[in-house]
C-alpha cells in the first residue's frame, strides 16, 4: 500500500514537472513568434519602396511635359525614423534630379510614451525643426513645397520653420510655376472641412492645377468646388494621411479611418481627376507596418 502511494505521488510530481516544462516551452514559442512578427513589421516599416508613375494631364502646357515631381507624404519622424535618416533618404533621391519636391504633411509622430502621456509638443517641435533643416541642401529647380497635415499644429509656425530652409508652405494657397512663358499651378489644401471656393476661384477651368491635400476625404470638397469660370479646376490630386492603414489584418486597419478615407485607402483612383493616395514614408507611434509599405513617388507629368 505504501509503495503504491509512493508511486502515485511520484507520478503526480512528474506530471506537474512535465506540465510546467510544457507551459514554459509554449510561452517561449509564443514569445519567439511575437518577436519574429515584430521584427518583420519593423523591417517592413523601415524598407522604402521607390515608385515611379507617368500621369497624363490634358491641360498641361507642352513646355512642362516631362516635368518630374518627387512626392513624400507623412514622414512621421519617430523612434529610429530620425531626421538624419530622412536626410540620407533625400541625398539618395537627389540623383534623380526632380524638378519639384512636394511634401505631403504629418512630419513627426510622438513615441508611445508621449502619445499616452500627451507630453509630446516640445519634442515634436524639435524633431520638426531637424526635419526642416534636412531639406535645406536639397535642390529642386522649380521649387520645394509642403502642405500641412492634421498633426502639424499651427500652420503659421510650420510655415516659418519651412520657409527658413527654402520650402514654401501651401496652406489653402497656391504657387505659380513658370517655364518658357507658360505656367502651371501647385495648390496646397488644408485638412479641415469647409468650402474650397475661395481657392478654386483664383484659377480657370483651362489652367493646369495640381492639388495636394493630406487627407483624401477632401476629394469630395474638391469635386464640388468650381473654377472661376465654372467647371472642375483640379487636374491631378496627391494625398497621404492613411499610411495604407499601417497595420492591416483581415481588412481591418490599425489606424481609425473614416468612410471617405477608407474609400481612398491607398493607390490610384479616378474621380473626375487622377488621384494618388500615398502610403507615406513613416509610421504612427511605432516603426511597425504589416501588409502596407512605406513609399516615395517620382511622378512624371506629360501632356
Amino acid at each position: 500500500m505504501a509503495a503504491a502511494k509512493s508511486r502515485r505521488k511520484k507520478y503526480q510530481y512528474n506530471s506537474k514537472r512535465a506540465s510546467h516544462r510544457f507551459g514554459r516551452g509554449f510561452l517561449a514559442f509564443c514569445l519567439a513568434i511575437v518577436l519574429s512578427l515584430a521584427t518583420f513589421c519593423y523591417v517592413n516599416a523601415m524598407t522604402i519602396r521607390y515608385r515611379r508613375a507617368i500621369v497624363h494631364i490634358n491641360d498641361l502646357p507642352l513646355e512642362f511635359s516631362g516635368t518630374t515631381l518627387l512626392f513624400i507624404s507623412d514622414p512621421l519622424l519617430c523612434g529610429t525614423n530620425t531626421a538624419d535618416r530622412f536626410g540620407s533618404i533625400l541625398r539618395s533621391m537627389q540623383s534623380l534630379h526632380p524638378d519639384i519636391l512636394l511634401l505631403g504633411g504629418n512630419y513627426v509622430s510622438p513615441n508611445p510614451v508621449n502619445a499616452l502621456t500627451q507630453n509630446s509638443i516640445e519634442g515634436d517641435a524639435d524633431k520638426r525643426l531637424d526635419f526642416a533643416r534636412a531639406l535645406n541642401a536639397y535642390n529642386a529647380p522649380l521649387g520645394k513645397f509642403a502642405i500641412a497635415g492634421e498633426n502639424d499644429g499651427d500652420p503659421a509656425i510650420l510655415q516659418e520653420e519651412m520657409q527658413h530652409y527654402g520650402v514654401q508652405l501651401l496652406n489653402n494657397s497656391g504657387a505659380r510655376l513658370d517655364k518658357n512663358g507658360k505656367s502651371i499651378y501647385l495648390v496646397g489644401l488644408s485638412s479641415g472641412s469647409g468650402s474650397l471656393n475661395k481657392v478654386s476661384s483664383f484659377v480657370s477651368h483651362e489652367q493646369c492645377v495640381i492639388a495636394a491635400v493630406n487627407d483624401p476625404s477632401r476629394i469630395t470638397d474638391i469635386n464640388v468646388s468650381e473654377a472661376q469660370n465654372g467647371g472642375s479646376w483640379v487636374d491631378f490630386c496627391l494625398c497621404g494621411h492613411n499610411l495604407g492603414g499601417q497595420i492591416e489584418i483581415a481588412n481591418r486597419t490599425l489606424i481609425n479611418l473614416t468612410e471617405p478615407q477608407r474609400r481612398f485607402l491607398r493607390g490610384w483612383f479616378v474621380d473626375q481627376m487622377p488621384i494618388l493616395v500615398s502610403q507615406g514614408l513613416g509610421s504612427k507611434i511605432a516603426n511597425l507596418r504589416f501588409q502596407t509599405q512605406p513609399e516615395i513617388w517620382m511622378i512624371t507629368l506629360v501632356q
